[in-house]
């Protein structure tokens, strides 16, 4: 298959660290996942000293449950998997240290983290998952790329450039400039997959 076939690297990453001597695999997930969970717990007002302490306590509990998770659409993604677990340790966190985050305005553990969360707290996390990957896959890819292919897909898909005004600027006509977006947005897409099994790109990628 292609290197790019989605379902030929789907959840490759998350079966490597179901073996836990896999080192570089596991580097591989904590370097990729540990900036969205630190940034939910700043979301969240965990206190900064607090918050490496929370992120190992979610990675401790991914390293001993991935055995069991498995990939299934139907029945939700790991993102959502991972949210669930996050959002759990951060409650923990909280409940062991008996008072509420700082600056959130309510009353209690329990009113800011109900047993089902907020819209918008799967919303902003939803968001930071997507944009980890993202950045993460564009480092990996780029360097596949010619620089003027680069430059077609940043700035029509990421800075939302006009097509006719990227195809001027960079020397390209309007239909190179599309195939040369849909080539990166491809192989981005295809990079993703290979640590989240699904296709995930932030919403302002287009």
């Amino acid at each position: 298959m292609p290197d790019d076939d989605p379902l030929d690297t789907r959840q490759t990453l998350l079966l490597k660290i179901r073996d836990a001597d896999n080192d570089d695999a596991w580097n591989e997930f904590a370097d990729l996942y540990t900036p969205v969970i630190r940034n939910y717990c700043a979301l969240r007002s965990v206190h900064q000293q607090d918050i490496p302490d929370v992120t190992q306590d979610v990675l401790a509990t991914v390293a001993r449950a991935i055995k069991k998770f498995e990939y299934d659409p139907d029945k939700g993604t790991f993102r959502d998997w991972l949210f669930i677990v996050t959002r759990s340790k951060v409650f923990n966190h909280f409940n062991k240290k008996k008072k509420q985050p700082q600056g959130t305005g309510r009353t209690t553990i329990h009113q800011l983290l109900e047993e089902q969360p907020d819209p918008k707290e799967q919303i902003d996390w939803d968001l930071e998952y997507k944009k980890q990957m993202f950045q993460w896959a564009a480092d990996k890819v780029r360097p596949e790329f010619k620089e003027q292919t680069w430059e077609a897909f940043w700035q029509t898909a990421v800075d939302q450039v006009p097509t006719d005004t990227v195809a001027q600027s960079i020397g390209l006509s309007p239909g190179a400039v599309y195939v040369a977006k849909s080539r990166v947005i491809a192989r981005l897409r295809a990079r993703i997959t290979t640590v989240t099994g699904h296709l995930d790109l932030p919403p302002n990628v287009a």
